[in-house]
């Protein structure tokens, strides 16, 4: 018997005359496989490729238009946002006549608006989103998705998405009404918006005035990066169709407009694919295991027929290679299947249409590429441990106590310590195929210590109940069968765990840079500037019947006296940040100076973008967000500080008494010269007319956000003024959308109501997420205790045979299966809450040296999954291997 013919047809009647093992085999290696074809086949179909793209953003269009300023602009080729070039000049005033003179001949264009609107709702009033677009015209096609009814026909007539049929409790045939009652419109149709299934929109056929318009563009010809660049020197900002599926290189781009890779890094590939392969290995290696020691007879007289120890080794290998081609292509089919079942729900889930169904072929092929690799790589050992197998022994059916050698364990630790070694260089080194190779080395480092812990572990077992003593003696006498299991529990918590903490993290991501919490209510009174009218004390009591209010105060503006100015802190021009540039000229600092400037206390919260009270900001220019190298100055009382700025109660005493001695609390020292700060007073829109000096002092606790208060005295004494800006207030919990519509509605339109609700993430992804990786393990752990029970069948048999009561063979079967799940899922939780960090640190350590400074992914225990490995996942094991032992089993007969 020579060459691997007569291995494979060996394996392949041995996977037909063992069908309950061969069935484990496959669905252990079939697990991850379809995990891996499903997200693989979900990737493909919901990453839109550029003619998608388009149709999302233009309908049919060649290019979506927009017109934000008079003088020149640059842009991303992908984004409609203008980088002003210069000093912006007055707001233009566009036209559908004027846009066209401007592009190709024969060129077509339609407006699309978008802004907000007040409506009444059930619970009072509520502004939703709105979109003005004739989307029955060719040229809209795609943009919205029609699903029931007609498109609206004038003005009177509009049609909502079913989140804002859902808010305002309107269907086709009823009426939403505005917040002031002056304007009723009908409901004729239901649309959805396919790239955000959950939009609050309510659609009309026209405009009203021109807020956030946009235009719809058919042209005669494609639009090309330079016609693009053309339209920029007016003003004009263009995302084409062309331009999508053919981006231009670097050197044509704009050189000074910051473009961040918002995709994966790449070494995120081979470290899921690393992890993935190593898992399919570690799951597939028990089930070849027990597989080879089922065998053990038919191998000895193979052996003492004449058989080599290659030959040995072939028969074995080819088990791996027979079963592990079979569950790949198994694996593969079930998860495109899955991937195209799934597709509605997963839209919902995602809120979000995909593209057209498409499943990867790359990298399914490499998948089964994968999954054949690593059911060959899963019968190594056993094949090694099967050649070297005594004769004798295998044929008399007898396995004697294995103990843990002393060279494994040593080997074991310092794979486990290089390998830590490796992952902490990786990390900080920004290079994730190091951080692979690192993880892969703790995993196997794990793997060989495990039977040494598994015999540590056995050590308990003198102060036990009967079955869990014989269980963990049992365990630790036949440690090679018990080691792979617990591997590979082990594995499949690893990757849930570690994909549970990134997803926690990319959540939370985004937080922090506001001066306000999650769930802070600011309220804002009509008028501008001056004209802004004061909140009376009745509308403070509404706000405090209606939310869950714990502390309430005003914040006002400074500025001049009898008219509007902008009065901002001046930093000292020593302590002034020497890479900033508002409005991203000069082009955006290099690398290293990118690294010198984190590296400058100078620059520190300089160049970022900051959002106040609910999303609003007093800005340059009027912005809804403030970028700038200086503070942002708010007049408030003195014992504001605390809850206005977030900090520390005893911050807010000592801030108390120094605005009372008529100091400018700032949140950084760089703004403070000789112990005093400088505000600059300027027209809006205008240069600075002259500054004032007055005391400072600097909050211990920086906020999230730069700021600077003063009183309403001082601000009388350094001869400024103020207008009223908002009245901010915390709550003790989340305010609903019911309860913020119910304030609405009692303050009417003459105020608006803003609700601070962070990034808005919430535990949904993640509730979803341990559910699934719970599934998932428990199906590993339950395949893997199964495959050990069935390994451990004779010894069940030997204690029906002398008188154990089928209560305590199900006592001992639980048992096995806690030792099993138990050890592999605390494993499993150590290193991949270790591998996690890892990754993150890396990823972390990508935008170490951009600046302004990017936030860092924030490492967050998902307790709910780790609970779900620790506790659930070996409770239930146990519990299905206490209800699925068998009451009789036949005596096995030994030589």
């Amino acid at each position: 018997m020579s060459g691997w013919r007569p291995a494979i047809r060996i394996a392949r009647r041995e996977a037909r005359r063992a069908k309950g093992r061969a069935a484990l085999v496959l669905a252990l290696i079939a697990l991850p496989v379809t995990a891996l074809a499903f997200t693989a086949a979900g990737y493909d179909t919901f990453t839109l490729n550029p003619g998608e793209q388009a149709d999302r953003l233009m309908g049919t269009g060649q290019a979506l238009v927009g017109w934000a300023a008079t003088t020149p602009v640059q842009q991303r080729p992908d984004r409609l946002a203008p980088y002003p070039v210069g000093t912006p000049g007055p707001a233009p005033h566009p036209s559908t006549e004027r846009l066209l003179a401007l592009l190709p001949p024969g060129s077509r264009a339609i407006p699309q608006a978008s802004g907000e609107e007040a409506v009444r709702t059930p619970a009072g009033a509520g502004t939703l989103a709105t979109l003005a677009l004739d989307y029955t015209d060719p040229l809209a096609q795609g943009i919205l998705r029609p699903l029931a009814g007609r498109a609206p026909s004038d003005d009177g007539e509009v049609a909502l998405t079913p989140a804002a049929a859902a808010r305002t409790g309107a269907g086709i045939g009823d009426t939403v009404t505005s917040a002031d009652g002056r304007d009723t419109m009908r409901v004729v149709a239901t649309v959805e918006q396919p790239g955000d299934l959950a939009a609050a929109t309510i659609v009309r056929r026209q405009a009203a005035p021109p807020a956030g318009l946009t235009w719809l563009v058919a042209t005669s010809a494609p639009l090309s990066w330079e016609a693009v660049k053309k339209l920029n020197t007016h003003g004009i900002t263009a995302v084409s169709r062309q331009v999508l599926a053919n981006p231009p290189s670097p050197a044509e781009r704009y050189p000074g407009v910051l473009e961040n890779d918002d995709g994966p890094p790449a070494g995120a590939f081979a470290l899921i694919a690393g992890l993935a392969m190593l898992e399919i290995v570690l799951l597939a290696g028990p089930a070849f295991a027990v597989g080879a020691r089922r065998r053990r007879r038919d191998l000895g007289l193979v052996s003492a027929a004449g058989g080599t120890p290659a030959q040995l080794r072939r028969i074995v290998l080819a088990d791996g290679l027979v079963l592990g081609g079979l569950a790949a292509s198994t694996g593969v089919v079930l998860g495109v299947v899955l991937a195209a079942v799934l597709r509605s729900p997963l839209e919902t889930f995602l809120g979000r249409r995909a593209g057209a169904f498409r499943i990867y072929p790359v990298a399914q092929v490499i998948v089964v590429g994968l999954a054949v690799l690593t059911g060959v790589l899963a019968a190594l050992v056993p094949a090694w441990i099967a050649a070297r197998q005594d004769v004798v022994a295998a044929l008399r059916g007898r396995r004697g106590i294995t103990r843990s050698r002393r060279r494994w364990l040593v080997l074991g630790v310092a794979l486990t310590s290089a390998g830590a070694a490796g992952t902490v260089a990786g990390a900080e080194g920004n290079d994730l195929v190091v951080v692979l190779a690192g993880v892969i080395a703790i995993e196997l480092g794990l793997v060989l210590c495990t039977p040494v812990l598994v015999g540590l572990v056995a050590r308990l077992a003198r102060w036990m109940p009967p079955a869990m003593r014989i269980a963990l003696r049992d365990t630790a006498r036949n440690r090679t069968a018990a080691a792979p299991a617990i591997s590979a529990v082990m594995a499949v918590v690893i990757g849930s765990l570690a994909v549970s903490v990134i997803l926690s993290a990319e959540s939370a991501t985004g937080e922090g840079n506001s001066l306000s919490e999650p769930g802070d209510v600011s309220l804002y009174a009509g008028g501008e500037g001056p004209a802004r009218q004061e909140i009376p004390p009745d509308v403070i009591s509404a706000l405090r019947s209606t939310m869950p209010v714990q502390e309430v105060h005003e914040v006002r503006l400074p500025t001049c006296p009898g008219g509007q100015c902008l009065v901002t802190v001046q930093t000292p021009a020593a302590h002034a940040c020497p890479y900033f540039h508002p409005g991203n000229r000069p082009p955006q600092p290099s690398a290293d100076e990118q690294r010198a400037a984190r590296a400058d206390p100078r620059c520190t919260d300089v160049g970022g973008k900051y959002s106040y009270f609910g999303g609003s900001a007093v800005g340059l220019r009027g912005s809804r967000s403030f970028t700038s190298s200086d503070a942002v100055v708010f007049v408030v009382d003195d014992t504001a500080v605390a809850a206005v700025a977030h900090v520390p109660a005893e911050d807010g005493n000592r801030a108390a008494a120094a605005l009372r001695a008529g100091a400018i609390v700032v949140s950084d020292a760089r703004y403070v010269d000789a112990g005093r700060v400088t505000l600059a007073v300027a027209p809006q829109n205008g240069p600075v007319e002259h500054t004032v000096t007055a005391p400072a002092f600097t909050l211990p606790h920086r906020p999230h956000a730069p700021v600077a208060m003063l009183t309403a005295t001082t601000a009388t004494a350094l001869g400024l003024g103020t207008i009223p800006y908002t009245v901010a207030a915390t709550t003790s919990r989340m305010p609903t959308a019911d309860e913020q519509d119910r304030l609405q509605a009692v303050l009417g339109q003459e105020f608006e109501v803003r609700v601070d609700r962070g990034t808005q993430q919430d535990g949904q992804p993640l509730m979803i997420l341990a559910v699934v990786a719970a599934v998932v393990t428990l199906a590993a752990a339950a395949l893997a205790t199964g495959l050990a029970a069935a390994d451990g069948r004779a010894g069940l048999a030997t204690l029906a045979a002398l008188g154990a009561s089928p209560r305590l063979r199900r006592a001992l079967s639980l048992s096995q299966a806690g030792v099993i799940a138990g050890l592999g899922s605390f494993l499993g939780t150590l290193a991949g809450l270790g591998t996690a960090m890892a990754v993150l640190v890396t990823l972390n350590q990508a935008t170490a040296d951009v600046w302004p400074v990017q936030p860092p992914l924030p490492i967050i225990v998902p307790w709910l999954n780790i609970g779900a490995a620790l506790i659930v996942v070996p409770l239930i094991a146990m519990l299905g291997a206490g209800l699925l032992t068998r009451s009789r089993l036949p005596i096995e007969h030994r030589l």
